[in-house]
């Protein structure tokens, strides 16, 4: 097996980057949602 260019750790903040920013998109969406309501 050839070394992988990210590491687990990498990986893993990647995921937590990624899934903190659709948790803010889904917020920002309930927001304005709730603003034209």
């Amino acid at each position: 097996m050839g070394e992988s260019p990210l590491s687990l750790s990498d990986v893993l903040k990647v995921n937590i980057v990624q899934a903190k920013k659709t948790r803010n998109m889904e917020m920002s969406a309930t927001i304005i949602t709730g603003k034209l309501n």
